[in-house]
């Protein structure tokens, strides 16, 4: 019984709304025509450009704290922004483009750094954009005079120190980079410098001044040599990267690390720059619709060079390429690194 109530009662809502929507109708016949009009516009609506998955490989090239986290983010801002477009990341090795290349089945992006691919140019095609990067950056990316990559974050160098060390062997804060390597050489303070696969500590610290009579470890991969630093506190100095100033940072809030000081150079030596490419075509075999995606691949590394993108790099734990945008405190250890790359030594 109470079902039969219930069929009743629907059946009646449904006849009183078609007898409420035809007695409006009735009374105004020109609102079915209008009603149908505005439901065609809104369906209607702007067409987008473009519509498809743009693809983008990340090739690990120099220490960073999350860098695929940030373009991640970036990337979902990018899809908001563009309505019909989505963008996908994977990470990929040198050997790896390589054999897409040879495939045919590269991402539309790469992201890499400096000495990755042996040609780059060879694989990407020369753009531009509207925001230039720093002056002492104008050059990196660029081949023949035709740029081939876009300059969108940074690394840095400094001299992460152990103080206990340093004030035993009479260091003061007022000594520089250079004046620092001079008493290294005199006092026999050994510097840690560590092995990486596409940027060079050593040629960081060589550029910092005179290291002539210093004693430094440079057989040992940063695995390794990190742990004699911090547990075994064999080392005076260690050429740190941003990644070993984060650690360093972890450590001391967790109460396991002890007091360091970090010195900048005056010119930092430049070898860690995060750079963005467009691939050729050919490379891709996404040729059909290969102008839109080049045009999508330089409107997102337009987004990328934005102020609140860059000013977002502290996520990466990198550094911005343009002037005028500060993602650190001035008076932090990475607030310090980040204005040390205002000039700067590229290899």
């Amino acid at each position: 019984m109470q079902d039969k109530k219930k069929r009743l009662l629907r059946g009646g809502g449904r006849l009183i709304a078609l007898v409420l929507l035809g007695a409006v109708l009735f009374a105004a016949p020109w609102a079915a025509e209008t009603a149908v009009t505005d439901v065609k516009e809104k369906l209607r609506g702007p067409q987008p450009e473009w519509t498809g998955v743009l693809s983008a490989g990340i090739v690990p090239s120099f220490p960073t704290v999350n860098l695929n986290g940030w373009l991640a983010a970036r990337s979902r801002e990018f899809e908001k922004q563009q309505g019909c477009v989505l963008l996908t990341l994977r990470e990929m090795t040198a050997q790896g483009v390589k054999a897409a290349a040879a495939a045919q089945n590269l991402p539309d992006l790469l992201f890499f750094g400096q000495g990755v691919l042996d040609d780059p140019a060879a694989l990407l095609l020369c753009m531009e954009t509207e925001v230039s990067p720093r002056a002492a950056l104008q050059n990196v990316g660029v081949q023949n005079g035709a740029r081939y990559a876009v300059p969108l974050a940074a690394g840095a160098y400094g001299l992460l120190g152990d103080v206990a060390q340093l004030d035993a062997a009479g260091w003061t804060p007022q000594m520089d980079a250079e004046q620092t390597l001079r008493l290294c050489a005199e006092k026999k303070l050994a510097i840690a410098c560590p092995l990486l696969l596409y940027t060079s500590p050593e040629s960081a610290l060589r550029a910092m001044g005179d290291v002539t009579g210093v004693s430094m470890e440079t057989g040992k991969v940063h695995f390794k040599l990190w742990p004699d630093f911090v547990m075994e506190r064999k080392y005076a100095f260690y050429v740190a990267t941003q990644r070993e100033v984060r650690r360093m940072e972890t450590l001391q809030a967790a109460g396991k690390g002890f007091e360091t000081v970090l010195i900048v150079p005056k010119e930092p030596y430049l070898d860690q720059v995060l750079l963005g490419g467009a691939v050729k075509p050919e490379f891709t075999g996404q040729r059909q619709d290969a102008a839109y995606r080049v045009q999508m691949a330089g409107r997102f590394f337009a987004h990328l060079l934005t102020e609140e993108s860059q000013h977002q790099l502290s996520q990466a734990g990198l550094f911005p390429v343009i002037d005028g945008v500060a993602a650190y405190e001035k008076d932090s250890d990475l607030g310090k690194m980040e204005a040390s790359l205002q000039g700067g030594v590229c290899p």
